[in-house]
């Protein structure tokens, strides 16, 4: 779909002056800095720490490993692996400013060593083939202009043997799933945004729900990342299937022009 499209359909047209969808996520992200942290654990219902903190277990951290958060957004992502083995090299990237002097703020008053920030974006990482031993993304594919290159980039710059996962919105398969799913992130958070926290800007609490409705479900990103290369690729789900996380490795063998 094109990027006008998605941005009309989002609703980001009526705030942001641009046809770029990467370039509108970056500014509603930087707008949404200050308030970012408070909005997931109210949209999770207070379970945001618990089910990120799960997500990690997939990469087996362990001291030495070279690891990167790519959309990092407020950091919580890099800082929960560093939480699980501090001895590790963590390199975390955004587009938004505004995230990353959260993430960078949050960091420096927790006192946490070797975790590194850029201002750079997910299709064009500034790292050589092979240098991680560990690739995380939460709740960012849905923001890049192409997710496609997105994960081939992912690829390229992890190790081979090493793991790749992405945290996303998941879309709930059974009848009744469904239709909490319908109640909770359609209906109910919409609702909530506009009374407490929409303030002649645009409603974060839509953003998820809707722009959910153009992200690929979990079975195309799955085969998305086969296409780039991945193996071994499963699915875990939390929350009911509201939240879904997608996990793949890199072979030890690659094929040539796979890198």
């Amino acid at each position: 779909m094109k990027d006008a499209k998605i941005i009309q359909s989002v609703g980001f047209d009526k705030y942001f002056h641009t046809d770029s969808w990467e370039e509108a996520n970056k500014s509603f992200f930087n707008q949404l800095a200050p308030k970012y942290d408070l909005l997931n654990e109210v949209i999770s219902l207070g379970q945001q720490q618990r089910y990120k903190k799960d997500a990690i277990d997939v990469l087996n951290l362990t001291r030495k490993m070279r690891v990167l958060d790519v959309c990092t957004g407020s950091g919580d992502m890099a800082i929960y692996m560093y939480e699980r083995c501090e001895e590790l090299h963590i390199d975390a990237v955004d587009v938004a400013r505004g995230m990353l002097s959260l993430a960078e703020d949050k960091v420096n008053r927790l006192g946490l060593k070797n975790i590194y920030f850029y201002e750079v974006s997910a299709l064009e990482l500034p790292f050589r083939e092979n240098t991680f031993d560990a690739v995380m993304m939460g709740f960012g594919l849905r923001n890049l202009k192409d997710i496609r290159l997105g994960l081939k980039e992912m690829f390229r710059v992890l190790k081979p043997g090493g793991t790749f996962t992405t945290l996303d919105l998941g879309k709930p398969q059974g009848k009744w799933q469904r239709t909490l799913y319908h109640v909770y992130y359609e209906t109910l958070m919409p609702w909530l945004g506009r009374i407490f926290f929409h303030r002649n800007e645009y409603n974060s609490f839509a953003y998820l729900s809707v722009s959910n409705k153009h992200f690929p479900s979990s079975e195309e990103i799955m085969v998305m990342m086969r296409e780039a290369g991945f193996i071994g690729i499963y699915e875990r789900q939390y929350m009911l299937g509201g939240v879904a996380q997608q996990v793949g490795k890199k072979g030890l063998k690659q094929k040539k022009g796979d890198v």
